[in-house]
């Protein structure tokens, strides 16, 4: 009987141990979380990640810090992120 109940016991320990390590993961924020952010925290003017072409297009306005965004993105993007796209800011040109 103490064998079955040590065995029980043992396997609801391993068991809580295997969802407490996966809750507490970090996770980095998905490409587009990140750059939902950017929008709001940075007011950007306009950002497009390409399909085919691995880099994402942020415009700014001149109000902007380009260092700034720059270092915001790459302390929140993922690292594989950062290795596979080629980040391109440039200033926005209102067309009129």
């Amino acid at each position: 009987m103490k064998r079955i109940s040590f065995l029980s016991l043992a396997g609801v320990v391993v068991f809580l141990l295997i969802i407490f390590m996966n809750v507490n993961e970090e996770e980095p924020f998905s490409t587009g979380a990140v750059l939902d952010e950017a929008w709001d925290k940075f007011g950007l003017e306009s950002f497009y990640v390409g399909v085919t072409n691995p880099v994402i297009y942020i415009k700014i306005d001149e109000n902007t810090s380009e260092t700034e965004l720059r270092t915001y993105l790459e302390q929140n993007l993922s690292q594989s992120d950062l290795e596979y796209y080629t980040i391109d800011i440039s200033p926005f040109n209102e067309q009129t």
